[in-house]
């Protein structure tokens, strides 16, 4: 960027990682933007409806290619659900400050048409829902991969379901077309695939998410805002990005990490 963000860890923390940008030329089109994301992470959601805004408004949009990329922002959650309050409030010091951070990213994600609620939200490990993810991809495509994110995202944040039932997950599968989703979860497949990638994010040097790395070259995190990433957008396109460019920053919204 023409002008260097400043970092501002948003309510449920977290610094970004900086990764190393390489110029771009208007032949590496199209690009691809991977979206490294938590499904129980509410400024992940908030990022990719912003995301969205900004690439509605690109004339290139046509030619960017996106692929959710999984994140665990607790590998040690337990498998069954516990309270979005009394998880957070272990982590901030106390159940009056997580709701504090609660409200403030609600009322952001009200902004951009987001319902959430947060206090009754039930936190559980994600894994699980990132091989449902993972399993969207293969056998469907980008597309419904994308699709199913969006649905997982609403039914945690907005509608309080349980991320590692196996039945709910099958439904929420179901609601974007993709069959046989009961059998795929009761099944060892996909185990090793969401591992290593979720080892190569850490390997990344990532730490907090929403993060998106542009055509494997340029990050940032955070829930920046739609004019952001559509400046971010407009500087890839034009071979803007170069080795100036500065740092990731959890800027404009803040993270999860």
């Amino acid at each position: 960027m023409t002008e260097k963000m400043s970092p501002e860890a948003g309510s449920y923390g977290g610094t970004a990682p900086a990764v190393a940008a390489r110029g771009v030329s208007c032949e590496d089109w199209p690009v691809k933007v991977d979206i490294y994301s938590d499904v129980v992470c509410p400024w992940c959601y908030l990022g990719k409806r912003r995301f969205e805004a900004a690439l509605a408004d690109f004339a290139g949009r046509d030619e960017v290619e996106i692929e959710w990329k999984p994140f665990q922002l607790d590998p040690s959650a337990p498998e069954a659900p516990e309270s979005a309050v009394a998880s957070l409030g272990a982590k901030v010091g106390g159940e009056e400050q997580a709701r504090t951070a609660m409200a403030h990213v609600t009322k952001l994600a009200a902004e951009d048409g987001l319902n959430y609620d947060l206090p009754n939200a039930r936190i559980v490990n994600t894994f699980t829902a990132h091989r449902l993810l993972w399993w969207a991809g293969a056998k469907a495509g980008r597309d419904v991969q994308s699709a199913l994110t969006e649905r997982l995202f609403a039914a945690h944040l907005t509608e309080t379901a349980d991320l590692s039932d196996h039945a709910t997950l099958a439904a929420l599968a179901a609601d974007v077309g993709l069959d046989g989703a009961a059998d795929f979860l009761a099944s060892d497949d996909g185990v090793e695939e969401v591992k290593e990638a979720i080892g190569e994010a850490r390997a990344l040097g990532i730490e907090s998410v929403p993060t998106y790395v542009f055509d494997e070259r340029w990050a940032v995190s955070g829930a920046q805002s739609a004019e952001i990433f559509r400046d971010l957008l407009d500087q890839v396109a034009n071979a803007t990005i170069g080795s100036d460019a500065g740092e990731g920053g959890c800027c404009g919204g803040g993270c999860c990490g």
